[in-house]
């Protein structure tokens, strides 16, 4: 006959940032976007849909903020270093630069511009 045991599953940290945690045999976690979050990222989509870009740069704009908006935090700081990256490279980041910032703050994102 088995029993079961107790198991400490406790994290132990000085500092976590973390949209969403999990412990334990069988955890998950999920995480949504908050409303700032959400607003900020259809303000930078329809920027970026009102440009003069090329077709593949627009659908690369708009695939990194899809990732943004399905929650990857764990990936949101590279996913937007990306954004800003393909602007600076077009041409485009001086005129989305509240945009960009409402979105940095809202992820909680250090942004240069």
């Amino acid at each position: 006959m088995k029993t079961k045991s107790s198991v400490n599953y406790g994290i132990q940290a000085r500092d976590i940032h973390a949209s969403a945690i999990a412990v334990g045999e069988n955890a998950h976690a999920t995480s949504t976007l908050s409303t700032e979050q959400t607003t900020t990222l259809a303000g930078l989509t329809e920027a970026i849909q009102r440009l003069q870009l090329d077709a593949a740069r627009r659908e690369s704009l708009l695939t990194n903020l899809e990732h943004m908006k399905n929650g990857a935090a764990l990936h949101s700081k590279s996913t937007f270093e990306k954004i800003v990256s393909t602007l600076k490279e077009v041409g485009h980041v001086a005129e989305l630069v509240a945009p960009l910032k409402a979105v940095a703050a809202a992820f909680g994102l250090a942004v240069t511009l």
